[in-house]
């Protein structure tokens, strides 16, 4: 009677493992998505004196950049 409840438990650990790992592994292998390659981004420091010139910055930059930097206190 013991022998039949660890060879059942046994196969039970094996079954789950299974299952487990296949659901690990199983996003890798659907193809019917598009992997898309991260967005890169740079960013921009400024250290004018007006907020009109940071503003000019931000504008032109804005599309292509995910950090501003401004200067703070005295140079």
């Amino acid at each position: 009677m013991r022998r039949i409840l660890v060879i059942s438990l046994a196969l039970l650990v094996i079954v789950v493992l299974a299952v487990a790992s296949l659901a690990f592994i199983f996003p890798y292998f659907n193809n019917n998505q598009q992997r898309q390659s991260p967005d890169f981004h740079v960013g921009v420091t400024f250290s004018g004196n007006t907020t009109q010139e940071a503003k000019m910055l931000v504008d032109r930059v804005k599309n292509f950049t995910n950090l501003f930097v401004v200067q703070s206190g005295p140079r």
